[in-house]
């Protein structure tokens, strides 16, 4: 009765619920459908709960991978943002979608193009695959930016390690939180193959 409250918070809410179920217990079909259903919502806040709740269900959105692409588009950067971290629970199905999600490092809004390469790294190889485009955004005039695809390459593994001359560049940026996540990407990195 909660999914179809008249008050958006109110249907955020009961979406948010369902996910925190679904993270604790495999969730049904229904769950997953009425969750589904939420994405066509009139309110921004909704769809972002009803796409942060299909994080929680891991593969079970799979089959679902075509609505969530939709919201790669959606009006609302809460949304879009929303929309990646879903996509990334769809496992192997959802890594499809890597190239779409690669698209998105370049959006208007910094809150999407953060959480954009974030999954990128959560993808596995097909989202590495993409660790050339991220370390472009270590020049990036935004810090956020900057932070974001150095968190990312430091996950990225061998698909980064070439980069490691990039990312030496920002141990001279402006700002310390930068030098620091270059620093510790380089770190990851060079650990990463001193362990192979």
């Amino acid at each position: 009765a909660a999914l179809a409250d008249s008050c958006p918070p109110v249907r955020a809410a009961a979406c948010r619920g369902l996910g925190g179920l679904a993270a604790k217990a495999a969730p049904t079909g229904e769950i997953v459908g009425k969750v589904v259903a939420r994405l066509s919502d009139t309110s921004p806040l909704v769809r972002a709960a009803a796409l942060d709740a299909m994080a929680c269900m891991g593969e079970d959105v799979a089959p679902h991978t075509d609505r969530i692409k939709e919201h790669f588009a959606d009006p609302s950067p809460l949304v879009r943002a929303s929309s990646f971290k879903a996509m990334a629970a769809a496992g192997a199905k959802g890594g499809c979608y890597a190239p779409d999600v690669c698209r998105c490092i370049y959006d208007p809004a910094p809150s999407v193009r953060d959480a954009a390469m974030a999954t990128l790294a959560e993808m596995g190889e097909r989202g590495a695959s993409f660790a050339d485009e991220v370390a472009t955004m270590i020049h990036a005039e935004e810090e956020s930016d900057k932070l974001a695809a150095l968190r990312a390459l430091a996950k990225m593994g061998d698909s980064a390690k070439p980069l490691l001359t990039q990312i030496e560049v920002a141990k001279d940026d402006w700002s310390e939180e930068v030098r620091q996540a270059a620093e510790a990407a380089i770190s990851a990195l060079t650990m990463a193959a001193i362990a192979e």
